[in-house]
């Protein structure tokens, strides 16, 4: 068996795998956001909990965090959690007494759907988490590939378009990142929302869009429709800058019916002419390919120490 931890902003959830890397059994607790020593013991709970349901007391664990883990120094920066300028993964491992590997929770996805996954067979990978956030991973040949800064597949805080700006009047509003005008601003789920509000004076959840496309609103037709225009342009960029075989798409946006080929509709209207787009799939784990990618951590050699 395998275990595996989600840390999340809410909650963190522990997750033991079969030999399958199928989880079979999960618990949630709530997680301390003020205390570092408070977040450290509640993970060390989690991976008691662990060992305990498995009976292994050297059970291989594996965790996802939000926010950048810095391979130089250690370092861990994640949102709204007190770990800045921590090393969380030395101090994790050494209350476990054994090492336990963190790594970016997106890129576990991308790790997940790498091996197994949707992007099984394919050499360039990236995973593209659409949710609350926009996150990703690039895997080539089944591993995980970091950039100089640990910021490959950052794409979420890169400008929207000019030309995107001017073209529906959007408002420049500022990101979580402390930047301005991020593509998170509009393409993530309160993204569309804020679309939405935009475009149609409407308050409503990306869900409930959703929904609304479904019965046929034409208003919310109309709002997707620039959503696939401004998330078709990313992807654009994404093939520019990585060019890889496929893309891989999770979280709550990639629930939207048949959202995988109006996007990859829209990434042929703006590429670049006599260019071939990549393949864009659907995760074949979904909710728990994070899970899975943590848990497979310990397992390949995937890390630079």
């Amino acid at each position: 068996m395998h275990g595996a931890i989600d840390l999340g902003g809410t909650k963190i959830e522990a997750a033991l795998l079969n030999a399958d890397l199928i989880p079979i059994k999960r618990q949630r607790i709530d997680t301390p956001k003020d205390d570092y020593e408070q977040l450290l013991n509640a993970i060390q709970s989690q991976i008691n909990w662990l060992r305990t349901t498995a009976n292994d007391e050297q059970l291989s664990i594996g965790v996802g965090v939000p926010g950048v883990v810095d391979k130089k120094n250690g370092l861990t920066l994640t949102s709204n959690l007190p770990t800045k300028g921590r090393k969380l993964r030395q101090d994790v491992s050494n209350l476990a007494g054994q090492d336990i590997p963190l790594e970016n929770d997106c890129r576990c996805f991308a790790l997940s759907e790498a091996n197994g996954g949707a992007g099984a067979g394919y050499k360039k990978i990236f995973g593209l988490i659409i949710g609350t956030g926009i996150g990703g991973g690039i895997c080539i040949d089944g591993k995980l590939s970091y950039g100089f800064n640990n910021l490959a597949a950052e794409v979420s805080h890169i400008p929207l378009p000019s030309t995107m700006v001017a073209k529906y009047n959007l408002p420049l509003l500022q990101c979580g990142c402390g930047r301005t005008a991020c593509y998170e601003t509009f393409v993530a789920g309160p993204g569309l929302s804020r679309l939405a509000q935009h475009l149609a004076g409407v308050n409503l959840t990306a869900i409930e869009i959703a929904a609304r496309v479904e019965a046929g609103d034409k208003k919310m037709i109309h709002v997707l429709d620039v959503w696939v225009e401004l998330c078709s342009h990313m992807l654009d960029m994404i093939q520019l800058l990585v060019d890889p075989d496929c893309i891989i798409l999770g979280g709550g946006i990639s629930l939207i019916k048949n959202i995988e080929q109006k996007l990859l509709a829209g990434m042929k209207k703006v590429a670049l002419d006599n260019t071939h787009p990549p393949q864009l799939l659907l995760a074949k784990f979904g909710d728990s390919s994070g899970v899975r990618g943590a848990a497979m951590l310990p397992l390949l050699d995937n890390l630079e120490e």
